[in-house]
């Protein structure tokens, strides 16, 4: 039996600390937040700390990135300013000073009216981003990294600058806009070590598209659920516009019929993502809740490898192992042999969908189930559910396009080569649901963390996957 094991044990892979910069400063807020909440007054005023905090989850590129450096926070009339200068050091090679293992993270963060619902927040930065970060947060990840080898997210580098303003119309609904002007540029496998499993290799991390890349962004989030991390009623709906151009100085590699034979160097393109979330309470000791993910090119040019798309894992399809590729055509990539090294994702479009049904479990009279376990700050009640789940999801490619613009007409494509025939499709297709990839599965919920089994259901020769959840799955 294959093991996919996801455990959850020590902040340091995921979160981090702040330090004050002496004993009566309050202001310990991570840099990377802005509270939704006012500052009450007796510290909204004038405060000063030396923060030292992650600047994300563990990963074999960088593995632990600390950001260090002072944070002030003041006040002008209404308008509360927050600015922070933080220096960044990567742990790899044991904490070498040298150009890979230093960055930045500049931010002069101002909210505004007395409730603190409109912001703008300028940076400067030189840091690594996920390629994908929608299928597992950056704690479980860096916690799977740190602990087992096992990254299950791509990096690259992005250097520049931005401007970012938040508009909260309501509890329930959020507006965010941002502008971006930033170099991206590949990361390669670095010296990292781990808990365990030393002498296993890492996978490579993919080549990635580098260039200097302009990028506008337009994001709706709306939320009534009534518990952002157990929730059991409500919607959570995310929809993100992308608007990106630029010009490609070096291609990451890819599959033959994942890219154009003459890709340009001009680059503009259009790219939707859209996470739809529902839970409904059926009694109280039962829940259904149901996800829907769609993404991917809206129009343009082809997406560039940062923002392409993939479909395997726990955090999709549990039931598949992490970039294993498809007995027949690769769905779950999109890739064609021979892959790239390290099996990037490279789909255009993807579609996900997922349900669980959940039956909250009764604890006995003196048991420690039910109680409830404090965790420095944080409190977990130990509540077990049985969760039953289905997932059915793939990605695909789309029929070239011609050069640059948003409106040009289409192109007649060539017929696709054999082994990308159930790859590729129209810009206004969607694939056969019998060429999805789908699973079953079933596991207990602690509160704590969960453990699950699953199965696929499309590639029968696959065995069950084993693993753990330090969250739910959605």
């Amino acid at each position: 039996m294959r093991h996919s094991i996801f455990v959850l044990l020590a902040a340091v892979a995921a979160g981090g600390l702040s330090a004050p910069a002496g004993a009566q400063t309050p202001d310990t807020v991570a840099v990377d937040s802005i509270p939704d909440a006012p500052v009450p007054e007796h510290i909204a005023r004038n405060t000063a700390s030396i923060s030292v905090t992650s600047g994300g989850g563990y990963t074999r590129v960088e593995g632990m990135p600390v950001l260090i450096g002072p944070v002030v926070q003041t006040r002008l009339g209404t308008t509360r300013l927050r600015i922070s200068a933080l220096g960044l050091l990567r742990s790899a090679g044991t904490f070498r000073l040298d150009s890979d293992n230093i960055g930045h993270d500049l931010r002069l963060a101002a909210l505004f009216d007395p409730a603190e619902r409109t912001s703008i927040v300028a940076r400067a930065y030189g840091v690594v981003d996920a390629v994908e970060d929608w299928q597992i947060p950056r704690d479980e990840a860096g916690l799977a990294a740190f602990f087992f080898r096992s990254d299950f997210r791509d990096h690259y580098g992005r250097h520049g600058a931005s401007l970012t303003g938040t508009y909260a119309a309501s509890r329930r609904s959020t507006l965010i806009a941002s502008f971006a002007r930033e170099r991206w540029h590949s990361r390669e496998v670095r010296d990292v070590l781990t808990v365990f499993r030393n002498g296993k290799a890492w996978r490579p991390n993919p080549s990635m598209d580098e260039g200097l890349f302009r990028i506008a962004t337009a994001g709706l989030t709306y939320d009534t659920r009534n518990d952002p991390r157990r929730p059991t009623t409500g919607w959570l709906v995310r929809a993100e516009y992308e608007f990106g151009s630029g010009r490609t100085e070096t291609f990451g590699a890819t599959s033959n019929a994942a890219r154009s034979s003459a890709p340009e160097a001009e680059t503009t393109y259009g790219r939707l993502f859209v996470d739809v979330r529902r839970h409904f309470r059926l009694s109280p000791t039962k829940q259904l809740s149901g996800r829907v993910v769609l993404g991917g090119w809206i129009h343009g040019d082809e997406l560039p490898l940062q923002r392409r798309l993939s479909m395997s894992g726990v955090g999709a399809i549990p039931g598949i192992d992490f970039r294993e590729p498809s007995l027949g055509p690769d769905v779950g990539q999109c890739s064609t042999a021979p892959a790239p090294a390290g099996d990037p994702a490279q789909c255009e479009r993807a579609l996900l969908a997922q349900v669980e049904y959940r039956i909250g479990l009764r604890s006995r009279p003196g048991s420690i189930l039910g109680r409830t376990v404090r965790i420095r700050s944080r409190a977990f009640t130990l509540n077990p559910s049985l969760v039953v789940f289905a997932d059915a999801g793939r990605g695909w490619l789309l029929e070239p396009r011609p050069g640059n613009g948003v409106f040009d007409a289409p192109l007649v494509p060539p017929p696709p080569a054999p082994p990308a025939r159930d790859l590729i499709y129209s810009a206004s297709a969607i694939p056969p649901p019998g060429t999805f990839r789908t699973d079953i599965g079933i596991g207990v919920d602690l509160g704590l963390f969960g453990i699950y089994a699953a199965k696929s259901l499309s590639e029968s020769g696959e065995p069950v996957n084993i693993f753990l959840r330090a969250r739910r799955r959605f």
